[in-house]
């Protein structure tokens, strides 16, 4: 019987699978990885699912409804923050000039420290002032699952915050709509609860999904928490004041949830580029 020799040419089958997976990985629709779509397309999934079952569940549990709404919402907002950075990391220097680059809004957002200019003296003693460029061109991004599982955690240790927090504020105002009972609920809301979350949140994304120190914390909120919060109530106090004003109470949670995935992809976005 006739034995046939592997031939040493051809790859072998795990070969050929890791060629399969590495090609699949550095597939782009658009620009956007083939993987980020996958994940988008997916959690879009869940929260179509779960829309429909969103009552039944929360009748049931708030707790357990916000809990599931966070996870699907939050993973939504990084995903979609991965692929923008993706999608501006790979276009050409041609189109990156005229298309709208959000990373570099964000960057020059963001105030400089003294310690980040450096002073040239040239070749004829002219003295000229500029920005340190220690940073090589970014490579080729792929998915983050570090900072995708650990923007999911923290949606989900919010959950907790969330409820105690909106039955607090129904249970010290009225439910009277009128528009000076609302705008109190809001400007509690802001107050109080808005800028202890954001440091808590730049503080959770140094220190668990950087690895960071409280260092990096501090320089992080020294550069970028004040102009973060003043983004936070342009957006938050309309959207919260509608929120009060015209949802029900079963529907605050997610209302606010589902505007905040615009928020934390800006947050996510925010959070990397600093």
């Amino acid at each position: 019987m006739p034995i046939r020799l592997p031939d040493h040419d051809s790859p072998a089958p795990s070969g050929r699978t890791h060629a399969l997976a590495r090609r699949l990985l550095n597939t782009r629709v658009h620009n956007v990885p083939l993987l980020n779509c996958a994940i988008l397309v997916l959690f879009v999934f869940l929260l179509s699912k779960l829309t429909s079952k969103y009552h039944q569940l929360y009748t049931r549990s708030s707790l357990v409804a916000t809990m599931a709404t966070n996870i699907v919402l939050y993973g939504i907002a990084d995903t979609l923050a991965q692929s923008i950075s993706a999608y501006f990391q790979q276009i050409s220097p041609q189109r990156r000039s005229s298309a709208y680059s959000l990373a570099t809004y964000l960057e020059s957002a963001v105030p400089r420290r003294p310690e980040d200019y450096f002073v040239d003296y040239g070749e004829d003693g002219e003295v000229s002032m500029g920005l340190q460029n220690t940073e090589q061109p970014p490579e080729a991004p792929g998915f983050q699952f570090r900072r995708f599982a650990g923007f999911i955690v923290w949606g989900f240790m919010m959950s907790f915050v969330q409820v105690v927090w909106y039955s607090f504020l129904n249970s010290m105002y009225n439910d009277d709509p009128s528009v000076v009972s609302v705008l109190e609920r809001v400007l509690t809301d802001q107050l109080c609860f808005s800028p202890v979350s954001l440091a808590c949140f730049f503080a959770y994304g140094t220190l668990v999904i950087e690895q960071g120190t409280s260092e990096d914390v501090k320089n992080k909120l020294y550069r970028i928490y004040l102009s973060t919060l003043t983004c936070n109530f342009c957006l938050w106090f309309p959207v919260q004041f509608i929120n009060f004003l015209v949802m029900p109470t079963q529907f605050q949670v997610p209302f606010s949830s589902g505007v905040g995935v615009l928020w934390n992809c800006f947050l996510s976005l925010r959070n990397a580029a600093s």
